[in-house]
């Protein structure tokens, strides 16, 4: 083996080269270390909540199981309720007047009620006639009378006095 001092600073100096590209990919492989060093306790946590919900999982469909068991029976009470609301609504049908049959006796109503007012007015002024005879009557006989007053009419004053006498004096 000869070793040539080319030789040796050649390969030196490959060594070298290599050496510093080793070394700067431990460097490299340092930093993305210290990168993940650093998520570790995040990826712990990730994976502790992971496990947890892979725990509970089971749980959560039980109850979603549970939910849709309700949701569904209180779907099938409010169908019910209102199957009972639509079989009333077509027992009840028969009873309600259409519109056609509501305008002509509205119709046959308003004229019923017009003949009557009619009617009334016609009424009302005979006997507001026959009153007024009657009230004329009774002022043409009031102004027509003697004037002259009855017993009573004359001595009610007395008979007042009297009574009270007669009350105050069994009072006692």
């Amino acid at each position: 083996m000869d070793f040539n001092a080319v030789d040796v600073a050649a390969r030196l100096g490959d060594t070298m080269t290599a050496l510093s590209e080793r070394v700067a990919a431990c460097e490299h492989t340092s930093r993305e270390f210290e990168k993940l060093h650093d998520e570790i306790p995040g990826l712990c946590v990730r994976i502790s909540l992971t496990e947890k919900w892979q725990e509970a999982h089971p749980d959560t469909h039980r109850l979603e199981g549970n939910a849709l068991s309700i949701a569904k029976a209180e779907t099938d009470r409010r169908l019910h309720e209102m199957n009972e609301m639509r079989k009333q609504i077509d027992n009840e049908r028969g009873t309600f007047v259409n519109r056609e049959q509501y305008e002509q006796q509205h119709a046959r109503l308003r004229e019923d009620i017009m003949k009557g007012a009619a009617y009334n007015d016609a009424k009302i002024a005979e006997l507001a006639k026959s009153y007024d005879a009657k009230i004329s009557d009774l002022t043409k006989s009031r102004d027509t009378a003697s004037g002259e007053q009855g017993f009573i009419e004359k001595f009610w004053p007395l008979i007042v006095a009297v009574a009270i006498l007669v009350v105050q004096h069994f009072w006692k």
